[in-house]
């Protein structure tokens, strides 16, 4: 406590003579010159100059050295951020005057490319005919269960067989990829619709499931191929293509007897090829 009250006296005894000293000084006599403004830099001095002043209270020590470099100008942070808050707002206020301004979109502009539709992804004209015989070529002997009507051409057999021809156009583009796969995807989400939306049960629907699985089953995954391979089979239950016709002797089948007759023919060769590689169906 006494240690206390002494350090209080001490200070009291410098700041009396502190004050003292300041009313012994001399006033400085009056100039007509105007007295220059301060600096920037000794207003900042307290701020950002480092230590803060304490001259009026320790008389012996000298008061720091003012850093000029931190506060000429407009080089302080807060004046550097207010600058650049006013580019800012300036920007701002630019974009929004030219976007008020702006002239409608030209008409001639370029417009987005639109996708094709389904009925133009499909070859037509010479190009449909000459796909039709590279198919009927020694392609078509590769998988004999399905054989095409002699004497159609493309445009007939497109119009009385669509999956068909279709089947059939998936595989004569081999040699684009790119395309095969289009059309390959396409037929698959036609024959999708087909049986299980609108429920058709045709000899043409199933003869396109064969040739899909045949030519495309590289291009479907396992649960797809899983999925048409139970389709097919449905349709050809629902076909009875499995039953011999009746009253009709082996000499006395017709062609359209012999067409059946080949389709279930395929339907179990390519599920038992598909059992035999995978291990169940």
């Amino acid at each position: 406590m006494a240690e206390l009250e002494r350090r209080l006296e001490d200070l009291t005894s410098r700041l009396d003579s502190v004050s003292r000293q300041q009313v012994q000084q001399p006033s400085p006599p009056e100039s007509t010159e105007a007295a220059p403004s301060p600096q920037p830099a000794a207003r900042c001095a307290g701020k950002w100059g480092g230590r803060p002043a304490f001259g009026h209270l320790f008389p012996g020590e000298k008061d720091p050295e003012p850093v000029a470099e931190a506060c000429e100008g407009d080089s302080t942070p807060l004046n550097i951020v207010e600058r650049i808050l006013q580019q800012r707002r300036e920007l701002e206020q630019t974009d929004s005057a030219s976007a008020g301004s702006s002239q409608p979109v030209d008409a001639a502009a370029p417009e987005v490319q639109q996708q094709d539709t389904p009925s133009e992804l499909w070859p037509c004209g010479e190009e449909a005919e000459q796909l039709l015989r590279e198919y009927l070529g020694p392609v078509a002997e590769l998988c004999p269960f399905v054989i095409v009507p002699a004497g159609f051409t493309s445009a007939q057999l497109r119009r009385a067989r669509p999956f068909l021809w279709k089947g059939i156009m998936v595989q004569a583009c081999f040699l684009d990829g790119t395309r095969q796969v289009t059309l390959g995807t396409q037929l698959v989400r036609e024959i999708s619709e087909a049986a299980m939306v609108k429920s058709q049960t045709t000899l043409d629907l199933l003869q396109g499931l064969q040739l899909l699985l045949a030519w495309f089953h590289f291009s479907i995954n396992s649960v797809q191929t899983t999925t048409m391979l139970f389709l097919m089979r449905s349709v050809s239950a629902a076909l009875g293509i499995g039953e011999p016709p009746k009253g009709v002797q082996p000499g006395e089948y017709t062609p359209a007897t012999l067409e059946r007759m080949r389709a279930f023919l395929g339907v179990y060769y390519i599920v038992a090829l598909y059992v035999a590689q995978h291990g169940g169906a």
